[in-house]
């Protein structure tokens, strides 16, 4: 069993190598910038997983020749390996700048376009590179979560102008979408700009202060801002969503202080009878009356 298992990886690791190989001269081979025997070695290093010794190979080669295409694309997919977003970055957008019309696989912009917004929650980067892939790949099938993601991005940004303009643009591409992720999608952009118009009076500063409430990491800080937007603006249309918001705060979002969490339930039952969070809060307080324990601290369950 030992001699086939290394038998199978000798063979993986020659049919990588091959694929390289073929990538290489089957999609560069008609350039200008034809690659070198080290542009072999530099995949050879990439096959092996080994991105330092291939990025310092395709580098040696970039200052020979600051045009070579193919050393700049593989330098680039080898600083994504190591999860260096801004080398990478800079690579590809000298390759577009050299050759407007090379290949480049989508799928690596979109790795960097998901980890800017989700992970890094850099969103004025998520929306440059959700723009750039949108005008490099109009045919992708990623272009209708691009569009989200831009949109999605505004909204934290607190830009909500142009967050309505990318949600209906979200909304026209998928309008007559038949797969269930365009239909959600679809039906979350048009959540979101009801949303943003339901809730802008008092000039938008409630909304301000609760896409703050969004970004904000610490549940604490996510409490103290939240409660800020009742002090100041107590009958904006915004206040019972901020109510809400706190009690899940205390509730399961964040602190499990489950006996505030009742008491904040309540209040949004009692101030705001008529919205409609308030049978939530009471099917909330029912769920930890069923499932929670004093003495312990602790669920027997869940609470939604």
């Amino acid at each position: 069993m030992y001699f086939m298992s290394s038998v199978l990886i000798m063979i993986k690791r020659k049919l990588l190598t091959i694929s390289f190989l073929l990538l290489v001269f089957g999609g560069c081979f008609e350039r200008k910038t034809t690659p070198s025997g080290n542009i072999t070695q530099g995949l050879d290093f990439m096959v092996r997983e080994d991105y330092d010794k291939a990025i310092k190979v395709f580098s040696d080669i970039l200052t020979e020749n600051q045009k070579n295409t193919s050393a700049l694309y593989y330098r680039g997919v080898a600083y994504l390996k190591k999860s260096d977003d801004v080398n990478y970055l800079t690579d590809f957008k000298k390759l577009y700048e050299i050759d407007k019309d090379f290949n480049f696989e989508s799928r690596y912009f979109w790795d960097v376009i998901t980890n800017c917004f989700s992970v890094r929650k850099d969103y004025p980067k998520s929306i440059e590179m959700s723009v750039f892939y949108i005008k490099k790949f109009p045919g992708d099938g990623n272009i209708l979560l691009s569009n989200n993601i831009i949109a999605n991005s505004y909204l934290r940004l607190k830009e909500f102008d142009k967050a309505i303009d990318y949600y209906q643009k979200v909304i026209d591409i998928s309008v007559n979408g038949k797969s269930a992720q365009e239909r959600k999608v679809n039906a979350e952009a048009k959540n979101a700009i009801d949303f943003i118009k339901q809730n802008s009076d008092y000039d938008r500063k409630p909304l301000y202060m609760f896409s703050d409430v969004q970004n904000e990491i610490d549940p604490l800080k996510k409490i103290e801002i939240a409660r800020k937007i009742l002090e100041l603006y107590p009958k904006c249309n915004l206040a019972d969503k901020v109510q809400y918001q706190i009690a899940r705060l205390y509730s399961v979002d964040g602190l499990n202080d489950f006996d505030q969490a009742i008491k904040e339930y309540q209040i949004l039952i009692d101030k705001y009878p008529k919205s409609p969070l308030a049978k939530s809060a009471e099917y909330s307080i029912l769920g930890i009356s069923e499932k929670y324990d004093p003495e312990a601290g602790k669920l027997h369950g869940t609470v939604h």
